[in-house]
């Protein structure tokens, strides 16, 4: 985790709302599917609580997981190395 903390709004569920929409565009901008097409992580509302920005949970977590989901496709798509 690079330590960056979120300015979007840290309302409840509203504000998690948000973020999700925010790291459901990140998915799709990078790899042509939704947040939702990926296996659950399921501790996507300890991230936002925690004040993880949206682009931090992407590149950490959701971006590791379509890595390991989806193998050499993934890398191919999205053109980054994911580290272990």
């Amino acid at each position: 985790m690079n330590g960056s903390v979120s300015d979007e709004p840290r309302t409840g569920d509203q504000g998690y709302r948000a973020w999700m929409r925010k790291v459901d565009r990140l998915t799709r901008a990078a790899f042509g599917i939704g947040y939702d097409d990926l296996p659950d992580l399921l501790f996507t509302r300890d991230a936002f609580d925690q004040g993880r920005s949206a682009e931090d949970f992407f590149d950490e977590d959701v971006r590791r997981v379509a890595h390991e989901e989806f193998g050499a496709l993934a890398e191919a798509i999205d053109g980054k190395e994911v580290k272990s």
